[in-house]
């Protein structure tokens, strides 16, 4: 379909596998689409350095980087298009209710926690920097000394009620919370999401949105998977983006970013 202008990929649960791999079926069809005047772009909870190398060693293609859920963008030149940072009062906030519901709280990295019961259970997760912090002033002179720049935050506890209160409090204040694993939930600013972050990149381009194809499996992706012009969830996806996209690929254990691909770009070429 030569009308679209722009793919964009989420990582995690979409072009990575279990093994956090990018298979070589995979990374072809990007290369083929770039080949053909088609833009790319990564979407994702991560931080820009993990996205830029991933274009840079693997992908071996230019492209856009919605990092951090869409609080960080970078153009094909790593310059940035626009950036949200948290403020500090909001962060003492943040903290405030990830210490009062005993949840702990990740930032660029790293690990703010009160050694709450249950932090050790879940290594998938912990896999930052930890830095064991007893109130609100420990954790500002943390940021203080790293000079750091925040601009999403997650929250993890293996008590789902703690962890879901935290969220709800959080919510009330105003910021935007998506689920992304089961002891999982990642946050940002009012209005911050993946698909704002597209609208950002395809004014950059001067293209409309509904010439992107947006790829996705988890709750972060469900804007931009509803509001593109060609949305689709993976195999594996969670029943939420499957209700609002317009295709199904297969999942990401079998290459479905390169599935829908060729079903949508590359069929021409295929034939």
């Amino acid at each position: 379909m030569s009308e679209i202008q722009l793919i964009v990929i989420d990582l995690d649960g979409t072009l990575l596998n279990a093994q956090k791999e990018i298979t070589a079926r995979n990374i072809e069809a990007i290369r083929q689409s770039s080949a053909k005047g088609i833009k790319i772009a990564i979407a994702s909870g991560r931080l820009y350095p993990d996205i830029v190398r991933l274009f840079n060693r693997e992908l071996q293609v230019s492209g856009y980087k919605i990092c951090l859920n869409g609080s960080y963008i970078l153009n094909e030149e790593n310059q940035v298009i626009s950036k949200t940072r948290i403020e500090r009062s909001l962060l003492n906030k943040i903290f405030e209710i990830a210490y009062n519901n005993e949840v702990s709280l990740f930032c660029n990295g790293l690990i703010y926690s009160v050694n709450f019961a249950g932090i050790d259970s879940d290594e998938s997760v912990l896999n930052g920097r930890t830095l064991w912090v007893k109130d609100s002033d420990e954790f500002n002179q943390k940021l203080d000394e790293m000079a750091l720049n925040i601009y999403k935050f997650g929250l993890h506890s293996t008590n789902l009620d703690r962890l879901k209160e935290a969220v709800e409090d959080l919510r009330a204040l105003g910021i935007s919370m998506v689920r992304t694993e089961t002891y999982f939930f990642e946050g940002a600013n009012q209005g911050i999401n993946k698909f704002e972050g597209i609208k950002q990149v395809a004014q950059s381009l001067g293209i409309s949105t509904k010439n992107i194809l947006a790829i996705g499996d988890q709750e972060n992706d469900f804007e931009m998977i509803r509001n593109v012009g060609f949305g689709v969830a993976m195999g594996n996806a969670i029943p939420a983006i499957k209700s609002v996209a317009k295709y199904i690929t297969n999942t990401n254990e079998r290459d479905g970013v390169a599935q829908i691909i060729h079903d949508l770009i590359l069929k021409e070429d295929d034939a």
